[in-house]
């Protein structure tokens, strides 16, 4: 069905619908739908040649996030219009076809002032920021899984890790090490992941390494959860490496090809816990990687599932700046630019 192209890359933040009633309209589907999230689009496909322009059964929608689009995929065959039971999926882009323009992954570095993250961006929520360095910054993630979950992310517009040039590649880890040696000496491990799946728009395409702290009695679940979900979701599928920068390497030379990466703590040594790394790259399979996977693994191995819904949990300004503070102050001994001095 056009539209519907299994060979395009998803566009995160739309939803295709189909089975819908000829007399669909708008404004119906936008009262069905606006428990999902705010919805920025509706684009019904149309038959021009008969009276009336009735619908031919299916359509596009925007939401304003690539996480209402995913909850409204999650009541796929759930919601009712005209008597009939929609069917929801994540929209692709056209390979070509009969109408409009093919949606273009571009992959860039450079600061787009319209990103959300990207620093010169007056919008940006700074109070959540914890340290800045001339290439990356740590800030706190908006509706944390807990108090100490943060974000590691470049100061400049970089789509993902595996496009990053190997200095900013280098700089990542050095963060996301130093943070681990935080969790560590506080006697904590760590959970780390990154999530790309390619966006329509550029601007939108700004990575995010995401570490939630967690207990060490948690630590020894963490592995089997990952497998767990990673067998419900993408049929298994995990493949182990020995770093991030290995990630290029399952992308078939394409890079937008999506992904999903984990840093998950293995097994204990005499010397300290091992840390075990798994990719699992989209461009071969059928399944669909979760927006929400990542977050997912997170909320079920530490009991927290009340809190998969960002935006359900999100704190006012001043919790999250004194949550930020308090990252920073523990962060300070540990931070990459203070021990280069």
């Amino acid at each position: 069905m056009d539209g519907d192209n299994d060979e395009g890359h998803v566009i995160p933040d739309q939803v295709f619908l189909a089975r819908l009633p000829q007399n669909i309209d708008e404004d119906s589907l936008r009262k069905v739908l606006k428990k999902c999230g705010k919805i920025e689009n509706i684009r019904l496909a149309r038959d021009e040649h008969e009276d009336g322009r009735p619908c031919k059964g299916f359509g596009w929608v925007t939401f304003s996030s690539p996480d209402e689009a995913e909850a409204a995929c999650g009541l796929d065959g759930m919601l009712e219009v005209g008597g009939r039971k929609m069917s929801i999926c994540l929209a692709r882009q056209r390979q070509g076809g009969r109408s409009g323009k093919r949606r273009e992954v571009q992959i860039v570095i450079e600061p787009h002032a319209d990103c959300w993250f990207c620093l010169i961006n007056p919008k940006v929520e700074k109070h959540m920021i914890v340290t800045v360095s001339p290439m990356a910054y740590v800030a706190g993630a908006r509706g944390p899984v807990n108090d100490a979950h943060v974000l590691i992310m470049p100061v400049k517009h970089a789509p993902c890790y595996a496009a990053c040039p190997p200095d900013l590649q280098k700089v990542l880890d050095v963060h996301v090490a130093a943070i681990r040696k935080m969790c560590i000496a506080e006697g904590e491990e760590v959970l780390v992941w990154e999530r790309w799946i390619p966006m329509g728009v550029s601007a939108a395409n700004h990575m995010q390494i995401q570490l939630v702290p967690i207990e060490r009695k948690q630590a020894g679940s963490a592995r089997e959860e990952l497998e767990r979900l990673a067998q419900i979701h993408l049929g298994g599928g995990l493949k182990k490496i020995n770093s991030h920068k290995e990630v290029v390497e399952h992308l078939n030379d394409d890079s937008t090809t999506p992904y999903l990466y984990f840093e998950c703590p293995g097994d204990a040594t005499a010397k300290g816990r091992v840390v075990e790394r798994y990719v699992y790259a989209g461009g071969n399979s059928n399944a669909r990687i979760p927006m929400n996977f990542g977050r997912e693994w997170a909320c079920s191995l530490l009991d927290a599932r009340d809190r998969l819904d960002w935006r359900q949990v999100q704190d006012d300004r001043q919790t999250e700046e004194r949550l930020a503070k308090r990252f920073r102050d523990a962060f300070l001994p540990f931070e990459p630019s203070r021990k280069a001095k």
